[in-house]
């Protein structure tokens, strides 16, 4: 359990919409966060894959 808190692009939050609105002004570097992921492994392999995912 992740305290109230999930994994990039399992919640509610339009995580497409505000990628692309972020990547429009360059930012050069994406870094997920989370307070107290449960297992950080999981948490960053889920954060990269759908990073990841939304590039395409």
């Amino acid at each position: 359990m992740e305290v109230g808190w999930a994994a990039t692009g399992g919640d509610i939050i339009d995580w497409e919409n505000s990628y692309h609105s972020s990547a429009r002004q360059k930012p050069g570097i994406s870094s997920p966060s989370m307070t107290n992921p449960a297992d950080w492994r999981r948490f960053a392999r889920r954060a990269i894959e759908h990073i990841e995912a939304l590039s395409l």
